[in-house]
Order: structure tokens, then C-alpha cells, then sequence
């Protein structure tokens, strides 16, 4: 009997050392797998407020890549480098009481600080002279902000004219540029802020001294903006004179 359990027991230990034997085969090491392309860098490597842009004038505003205001493929807006007139009116004088305003966004704008916030959420620069924004029809009020510069002097030029400040911007070429446009009263705030943060860009400063925007105020006249305390109206007629200072997105 106890040989037999020994017998049993080697069998056991036999059919152990034969399972441990029998191991499948190890599978083939996986491929490493690709690394993945850096991603596209922000546009703070190519665009710096107050340094001279390509075209000898100054970079006043860099866009924000998670949150864009400009045309897609543009990371910034540079200013030329001097004043294209320092008397100019904003329109011919047959279309002084022609409205251009291009349908921009709807919705009831509210004062929040210094920008006007709109129920679509999106927000826009707050016009300084006017605590209420209610005053103007709310598809009038995408025209002042950041980015529409160029659409605005598009409308203008669209509407066959062939003088004052937005037809100055639009046969202005300067180097191998010759994309300029009337800034929008928005574009024109972030002008002042770089022309006193960073001292450069020779805009005509002091009282009386203001510049033409693209923005439209009403049918017969247009925002302009004070580069001395910073104030912005609507005031004067599209018949006025005033400053012009062209800009450009790169």
C-alpha cells in the first residue's frame, strides 16, 4: 500500500512538472507605438505687442488661439507705421447718409466692465462715452469689435466709395502689404493702449486730435477715437476730418 502511494505522489509530481513544461509559447512584443506630432505653437512666439510688425509699423494686438477674434491663418493686427491723412473725411460726400452696416450679431448687449457681453455669449469692446449700449440697433454693434476692421471697410468700399478714410486704407501698399484696412473702434482702443504702454507708433496726441474708426454710429456718422484720454464718439458726421491710421492682420 505505501508503495503504491508513493507511486501515486511521483505521478502527481510528474504530471506537475509536465503542466509547468507545457507553457504556451510567448507572444511577439507589440510595436511601439508612433509619437505623436508636437502640437502647433501659440502665437506668442510670433506676435508681440509694440514690436515693429513686417511691414515698419507696430504690432498692437496678438490674438488669442483658444479664443480667436481674427480671420483664421491670422495671429495678430499691426498698425502702419505713420498716419495716412490727418484730415480726411470717413466717406464721399454722396454717401454721408448712406448706412453700410453689415448684419453682424443679435442679441440685447449689456455693459460688463469694459467690454459689452451679448446674450449669444460672446463679447465685444464697451464703447466708453455711452454707459447704455442700448441706444443702437444690436446688429450695428459687431462692427466695433476686434477683427471686423476689415469687413467693415469691405462694406464701405462695397458701397462705391472712392474717397475719405476707408478708401485711403483699402489702395494703401506699403512694402509688398497691401491688405490695410480702417480699424474698428475696437481695433483702435488696443492701438492707443500699445501707443502708451510701449511710447511707439507717432499717433498725433492731445485734444482734438482723434482718429476715424470703421465702426458706423448711425446713419450719418461714425466712432472716432481720442488717443489723449482715451474717450470715443460718435459726435461728428461722416463730413468731419479727422486722423487716419490704417491697420493690417498678419
Amino acid at each position: 500500500m505505501k508503495s503504491l502511494m508513493s507511486l501515486i505522489g511521483m505521478f502527481v509530481v510528474v504530471l506537475m512538472l509536465t503542466s509547468c513544461d507545457t507553457s504556451g509559447v510567448n507572444g511577439t512584443n507589440g510595436t511601439d507605438g508612433t509619437n505623436g506630432t508636437d502640437g502647433t505653437n501659440g502665437t506668442s512666439s510670433n506676435c508681440h505687442v509694440g514690436e515693429q510688425g513686417l511691414s515698419g509699423g507696430y504690432v498692437f494686438f496678438c490674438d488669442d488661439p483658444d479664443n480667436k477674434l481674427l480671420p483664421a491663418g491670422k495671429i495678430g493686427l499691426e498698425a502702419a507705421p505713420s498716419d495716412q491723412s490727418g484730415s480726411a473725411d470717413w466717406i464721399d460726400a454722396s454717401l454721408q447718409s448712406t448706412s453700410i452696416a453689415p448684419a453682424w450679431v443679435t442679441g440685447t448687449p449689456y455693459i460688463v466692465g469694459d467690454l459689452v457681453t451679448y446674450t449669444d455669449g460672446n463679447e465685444y469692446v464697451c464703447i466708453t462715452a455711452n454707459s447704455d449700449a442700448t441706444w443702437t440697433p444690436a446688429n450695428w454693434l459687431g462692427s466695433f469689435a476686434i477683427g471686423a476692421g476689415q469687413a467693415n471697410t469691405t462694406a464701405i468700399i462695397a458701397q462705391g466709395a472712392t474717397e475719405g478714410s476707408a478708401y485711403l486704407c483699402s489702395q494703401l501698399t506699403i512694402g509688398s502689404n497691401s491688405d490695410w484696412f480702417l480699424p474698428s473702434i475696437g481695433e483702435l482702443s488696443r492701438m492707443r493702449m500699445m501707443f502708451l504702454d510701449y511710447g511707439v507708433g507717432g499717433f498725433a496726441y492731445g485734444y482734438g486730435y482723434y482718429y476715424w474708426s470703421s465702426s458706423e454710429g448711425g446713419t450719418d456718422t461714425a466712432w472716432y477715437q481720442y488717443f489723449g484720454n482715451g474717450t470715443q464718439d460718435y459726435g461728428s458726421g461722416k463730413g468731419s476730418s479727422a486722423y487716419v491710421r490704417c491697420a493690417r492682420a498678419f
